[in-house]
């Protein structure tokens, strides 16, 4: 039987002791927006500050209960190392294709918004073969690029999937994949999100196959690799997390993708 989180592991990272927090801004205050906000596209700004129209709500099939399981437990694991944040910006990225990154990202914002007090946004970041619009059914008409940059109004590119607290930005595969992704834009986008959701989801290239994965998941406050069992080798899961080092993304932990128990799962749950 297929479990799509075996395990998370926390990496212990040293750190200087947080600064104080100040107290959120309440979910119906009008928040104004940021210095880093005022340089985006309009239509940027309109997004982060959540003030895109009312759209229709996009069904999806229900998770597994063992997801939800799962994925809930790595919510928990999440917070718990990224406490002293108003908004929690995630990365889930993978070393290789095929790992089941979207999937998880998918997941992993569909069962946070089941909190009906998070507003949570997911982003499609991977430009080469952008995969969220096709997991949900979904032709998306512009590149993330585009609409970084002001060339398409992001609005029309927003679904709502199950909740009204979740919210999808898809986006289609780049032509121009060879030429550096604006991570600057991506950086304010960010900045300007950040005051308006309490979790960002970044679904990111793998990172051995596109040089601008690390760079994007980098911006984030914490990575979580996607590993596919029996698929992912060490030594390439070890390239992967020195390439993220080295660009400064902090790595939290793992997700164990498609493990296959050999023994039925209710005497796996005993053991």
């Amino acid at each position: 039987m297929t479990r799509i989180f075996e395990a998370l592991r926390k990496v212990q990272v040293a750190r200087p002791a947080p600064a104080p927090v100040e107290a959120p801004t309440p979910a119906a205050a009008a928040v104004p927006a940021s210095p880093a906000a005022r340089s985006l596209p309009a239509s940027v700004v309109r997004l982060a500050e959540a003030r895109v129209p009312a759209l229709e709500l996009l069904p999806a099939p229900a998770l597994p209960e063992e997801f939800v399981v799962e994925l809930t437990h790595l919510r928990y694991a999440l917070e718990s190392a990224l406490t002293g944040k108003a908004c929690r910006v995630v990365a889930v990225a993978s070393a290789q294709p095929h790992e089941g990154s979207t999937t998880v990202a998918l997941s992993l914002a569909r069962v946070l918004s089941q909190d009906p007090s998070l507003r949570v946004l997911l982003v499609d970041t991977h430009v080469r073969r952008a995969g969220v619009a096709a997991a949900l059914g979904l032709k998306a008409d512009a590149t993330l690029r585009d609409l970084l940059a002001g060339h398409s109004d992001v609005a029309r590119h927003i679904v709502v999937v199950e909740r009204r607290n979740l919210r999808v930005l898809c986006a289609r595969a780049d032509a121009t994949g060879g030429t550096s992704f604006p991570i600057g834009d991506l950086r304010e986008f960010l900045a300007a999100a950040s005051s308006a959701y309490d979790w960002v989801i970044l679904d990111t290239a793998p990172v051995l196959e596109n040089a601008d994965a690390a760079a994007v998941a980098s911006l984030a406050d914490g990575v979580v690799m996607v590993l596919r069992a029996g698929r992912t080798k060490r030594p390439v899961v070890a390239r992967a997390a020195t390439v993220l080092q080295k660009a400064n993304a902090r790595v939290l932990g793992s997700v164990l993708n498609r493990r296959r128990l050999e023994i039925p799962e209710f005497i796996y749950r005993r053991i």
